[in-house]
């Protein structure tokens, strides 16, 4: 399915009834239909329809309809930033999805993940909905392959973002014991962002003149924090006298200024707002290199990671994030064992309740 069309391992597990999407209980679907021997076409993909193969693409009902309107009502402040600017991304993201058939389905498959969380006795159903849609989403959009020009760089922007923050929900959502099996579907979670970072970089100047500016200036913010604070002060004395080559040790480094800026552009944990947006950045900036050394379950790398799940403990709030800081500094601080557990003392201090 998506996986497959966009190279990375599959995150959906084979057998976990709690929380994987349900298998199709027969080989054909029930959509309204204005005439029993006809479908309307409604726009150049979707399709009004009486059956339809799982196959096959998805065809319009009251669902998506429904998928519409709950990511304009609600699914579309997930990122925690100012509401004016949510107010001004949902509207974009709606123009821009009219004309934008890859990327209107994106915003229907996100609406469906969201809804999967807020009813957990339909699961199942909007699993396997954000599952079907986000496919086609990325088959439309590869079909399509678009040079980047003025005209699509806002749906192209916009698809992108909403890609990555799904692919992160079910990535940290869909997990078991095996944190070997986590870890590598994290990273190819960071490999798919990275290629977020690449359209984002060739359209830049031409988003800069479109109206995306005021919220691509929030997010250039990033690049002007000194990354002064604290937070990270041991990492940087563990990479230091960490074990690595050169070039390692730099994209540790780098991990490590981008993760303090983070740290530096907030001013309580509770205050959402002025955090949600930049933890969603930090995996867009760190290297390729540093992502190797996390496949490579490479103690430091690790360790940095476990900094990182501190601020998604943060934000645990927000659908898209829940418990995964939790479970992350858990985990890595069991798997990489007793000798480093001095580094990961303040990670772990975090989850302790306030006394």
């Amino acid at each position: 399915m998506n996986c497959a069309t966009v190279e990375r391992r599959c995150s959906y597990p084979e057998k976990n009834p709690g929380t994987s999407a349900s298998p199709p209980q027969s080989r054909a679907t029930s959509c309204s239909t204005p005439s029993p021997k006809s479908s309307a076409v409604l726009g150049p993909t979707f399709e009004y329809c009486t059956t339809q193969k799982e196959e096959d693409k998805p065809c319009v009902n009251l669902h998506h309809l429904e998928l519409f309107h709950h990511f304009s009502t609600a699914t579309y402040t997930f990122a925690g930033v100012d509401h004016k600017l949510a107010e001004v991304s949902r509207q974009i993201a709606v123009k821009s999805g009219l004309s934008a058939p890859y990327l209107m389905h994106e915003i229907l498959a996100i609406a469906a993940r969201h809804l999967s969380i807020l009813r957990p006795a339909q699961q199942e159903f909007y699993i396997h909905q954000a599952t079907q849609l986000q496919t086609h989403a990325i088959s439309l959009f590869n079909s399509t392959k678009p040079d980047v020009t003025a005209d699509n760089c806002v749906p192209m922007f916009l698809f992108s973002s909403l890609l990555g923050v799904h692919v992160l929900c079910d990535t940290l959502a869909f997990r078991d014991d095996d944190f070997c099996a986590f870890l590598k579907r994290f990273t190819s979670y960071l490999q798919l962002h990275r290629g977020v970072r690449a359209v984002t970089s060739r359209s830049w100047h031409l988003l800069r003149k479109t109206e995306l500016e005021p919220i691509l200036q929030m997010g250039e913010a990033l690049a002007e924090v000194q990354g002064m604070g604290e937070e990270c002060d041991r990492l940087r004395t563990l990479i230091t006298s960490a074990d690595l080559g050169p070039s390692s040790i730099k994209a540790c480094q780098q991990a490590i200024e981008y993760l303090q800026w983070v740290f530096d552009s907030q001013c309580k944990p509770s205050e959402l707002d002025d955090i949600v947006h930049m933890v969603f950045s930090w995996p867009l900036l760190v290297s390729s290199e540093y992502t190797d050394l996390l496949l490579q379950q490479r103690p430091e790398a690790l360790i940095i990671l476990a900094y990182y799940a501190v601020l998604l403990h943060y934000c645990r709030e927000i659908w898209v994030i829940g418990d995964s800081g939790q479970f992350l500094i858990q985990h890595i601080t069991r798997h990489v064992g007793t000798n480093w557990e001095e580094w990961l003392a303040w990670p772990n201090e975090v989850l302790l309740p306030a006394s």
